[in-house]
């Protein structure tokens, strides 16, 4: 089956998956580096609603499954907000480490797996309590945890050496290795089934597959330039990574780990993206202008906001803008 073929299938299985959902998506969270808040956009007006104060320099948002919390970690202020999202409010900041990269939520909600990027490590925290339970040495500059379906398994990937660290769940012990994943690992995603993981790596413009199971690289390939964010389509059937510097998103068929489609024009320095309940809009965050204090290598962009792509129109739909620094996309299911 050629590429066209690929994406004619694509865009079926979103047209009907789009028929059988009543709505998108009741709001998509954005956390933004400069205001240090997290803005809340309406998913069906795309009309920005509320924004949360938070700890300073958001980096990620996360929801617990049952929907009732939601997570932030805070590059500069080194720790993690618990939010109510109904009341849209921070209830609780909780420390962690120096620059706090990501919070992963386990699959059972009983877990919090929190990034410290700056000490090569993670953390593991209690949910309930918010208590830390157990500090977990991976590898160079964590970025990010997914946790396996099952929640068996937890994979973290290690910037600063193109690898993941493999955690079990049951010991919170490190008993794995993925290396040659690629340079600068930005951002990862795991199948509905578990089966097959995503890692984009900015830094040789790639993107690697792993198998789950025998936990090694079974594809790789190339999309655009400094690919970041990536996330599934609700069936898990492909992958959609966001190129910062091509101002592109890829579609990568999961199971042959090709291209199937590249759509252009996203906007200036797209970053990190989610996509709606319904397969058929994905968001994507345009970042800011670098300011003093990030490093030197961050990317720079100057029309900071959030671009609407319609997948099976390929193209983008419409664009908030948030000004500020936006950075992690988060759908509220």
């Amino acid at each position: 089956m050629g590429n066209a073929a690929r994406w004619a299938a694509f865009a079926a299985s979103i047209l009907i998956a789009w028929t059988a959902t009543d709505g998108q998506c009741a709001e998509v969270w954005v956390g933004n580096q400069r205001t240090s808040t997290v803005q809340v956009i309406d998913g069906e007006s795309f009309a920005l609603i509320a924004e949360i104060e938070v700890g300073q320099k958001p980096h990620n948002v996360v929801f617990s499954k049952n929907g009732e919390s939601a997570y932030v970690a805070n590059l500069r202020s080194g720790n993690f907000n618990l939010v109510d999202p109904d009341a849209r409010r921070a209830i609780r900041t909780v420390a962690a480490g120096k620059v706090t990269h990501h919070v992963a939520v386990s699959p059972d909600d009983r877990w919090l797996v929190v990034a410290v990027r700056g000490e090569d490590r993670v953390i593991v925290y209690d949910a309930g309590s918010l208590q830390p339970v157990k500090s977990i040495p991976v590898g160079k500059n964590p970025g990010m945890t997914v946790f396996t379906p099952d929640g068996t398994k937890a994979y973290v990937n290690n910037a600063g050496e193109a690898s993941l660290s493999v955690i079990d769940v049951g010991r919170f012990e490190l008993v794995g290795r993925v290396p040659d994943v690629g340079g600068w690992t930005g951002a990862l995603a795991i199948t509905p089934d578990g089966k097959r993981l995503i890692v984009t790596a900015g830094a040789g413009d790639t993107y690697a597959l792993i198998d789950t199971d025998a936990d090694r690289v079974v594809a790789t390939g190339s999309s655009g330039k400094s690919p970041h964010g990536v996330a599934l389509t609700p069936d898990g059937a492909h992958a959609l990574v966001v190129n910062s510097l091509s101002n592109d998103l890829s579609v990568i068929d999961m199971s042959t780990g090709m291209v199937v489609e590249t759509i252009a024009e996203i906007g200036d320095k797209p970053t990190f993206i989610d996509v709606s309940p319904n397969g058929r809009y994905a968001f994507v965050s345009l970042i800011g202008e670098r300011a003093a204090g990030d490093p030197p290598n961050r990317l720079s962009g100057h029309s900071p906001g959030l671009a609407v792509v319609d997948l099976v129109q390929r193209k983008v739909i419409h664009t908030v803008v948030l000004g500020g620094d936006p950075l992690s996309v988060t759908v509220r299911r």
